[in-house]
């Protein structure tokens, strides 16, 4: 995504080729631009992407325990505790996109 002609970030959905139907959600945003709502409006244009195919997809985001920000903003898409995956990093999941804030 670009920010006043400016390279910020990018978000990735990438289809699981182990689990039918679930995508890993991966989002970077540049340092200088965090805190601005650059990410909450990438990610809902990420999901807008696909919201309009006929098919249920899961959602999975493997996020940093101290990465408090990104939690926030993972939980407000109704993202949810999973799993602690080991001592630095959890698994969040969200079941489709139909309750999705903004979409």
């Amino acid at each position: 995504m670009s920010f006043n002609g400016n390279n910020v970030g990018f978000v990735r959905l990438d289809l699981s080729d182990n689990l039918l139907n679930m995508f890993t959600v991966s989002i970077f945003v540049d340092s200088e631009y965090r805190m601005l709502g650059i990410g909450r409006q990438m990610l809902r244009l990420a999901f807008d992407s696909i919201a309009n195919e006929n098919r249920e997809y899961e959602f999975r985001a493997v996020i940093s325990q101290d990465n408090v920000s990104s939690i926030k903003l993972f939980k407000s898409f109704n993202f949810e505790y999973f799993t602690e995956l080991d001592e630095h990093f959890s698994e969040y999941r969200r079941k489709s996109l139909s309750d999705a804030p903004g979409l």
